[in-house]
């Protein structure tokens, strides 16, 4: 053998490993000329691979770059905050306002329908709890609104 040729021997322990390089070895084995240059090309890659890992983690440790990005993150997530707040605080006010609105009405419908000569028992039982006609075709219209508004949540 000459000098700067260098021979290496790999043993591999683990069956889990030997099924998968040698499964995928069959769908691949006629890209290569041989098993040996099959097994070079994934030390190569899997080499490759660590070292831009390693470089990548450099580059973050480097002159606070994690840190700068942490911060970035944080930031992000602050202004998330800041507007789901904002969000929450606006559906909250808007419920709250519905509620004591339907109260209203649900106060103001039942005196008229005691005027009216019906019984409070029979409006409190549901007698008027059907939904009107196309309340569902409104439903959807209102969820298509939502979703042309940018939104695709539905």
């Amino acid at each position: 053998m000459p000098n700067d040729l260098v021979k290496l021997t790999l043993r591999i322990y683990d069956s889990g490993v030997i099924k998968r390089l040698n499964s995928f070895w069959q769908n691949v084995s006629r890209l290569y000329p041989s098993k040996n240059s099959f097994y070079i090309d994934i030390l190569l890659k899997g080499l490759e691979t660590l070292e831009q890992e390693a470089n990548n983690a450099k580059t973050l440790l480097n002159d606070n770059n994690i840190c700068t990005e942490i911060n970035k993150i944080t930031q992000n997530l602050n202004l998330l905050q800041k507007q789901c707040k904002i969000s929450y605080k606006d559906s909250f006010i808007s419920s709250r306002e519905n509620q004591v609105l339907l109260i209203r009405l649900y106060h103001m419908l039942g005196q008229l329908i005691q005027d009216k000569g019906i019984s409070i028992d029979a409006y409190n039982k549901g007698i008027f709890d059907n939904l009107p006609e196309n309340f569902d075709e409104t439903t959807l219209s209102l969820i298509e609104e939502f979703k042309q508004s940018g939104n695709t949540e539905s």
